[in-house]
């Protein structure tokens, strides 16, 4: 047979509650009483505890390995890209591989592609 809900306690049987328990009766003797389960008898004398602060939402820890590149680094390597228009046609070919090389290992693919579209596609 399924357990039912009983009622929540009313504000007088509380009231009898205590009452009979500063007399002297016993919590089952309480719970015998009222028709109620031990258990509920012994919630309503528990002491009651102080109500909780709200503590403030934490971000998700990340999981997984630190980045390779710090923010500051990342920067320092684009900045480094930009200028990369200031050599010569050869030079800056090779510089842009090895940089977008750089980049994709060490930073998140959708990060370089954002900062850095200047870069000529797949280079392998």
């Amino acid at each position: 047979m399924p357990r039912t809900k009983k009622l929540r306690l009313t504000e007088r049987e509380r009231g009898r509650i205590d009452g009979l328990f500063e007399a002297g009766t016993s919590k089952r003797g309480i719970a015998r009483a009222l028709s109620r389960r031990p258990g509920t008898i012994y919630r309503a004398l528990a002491p009651k505890p102080p109500p909780k602060a709200r503590k403030k939402a934490k971000p998700p820890k990340r999981c997984g390995a630190p980045p390779a590149l710090a923010g500051r680094e990342a920067r320092r390597l684009v900045r480094t890209a930009a200028r990369v228009k200031m050599l010569r046609v050869s030079e800056r070919q090779q510089c842009l591989k090895v940089l977008k090389k750089l980049l994709l290992y060490y930073c998140e693919g959708t990060w370089v592609r954002k900062r850095l579209p200047f870069l000529p596609e797949p280079y392998q």
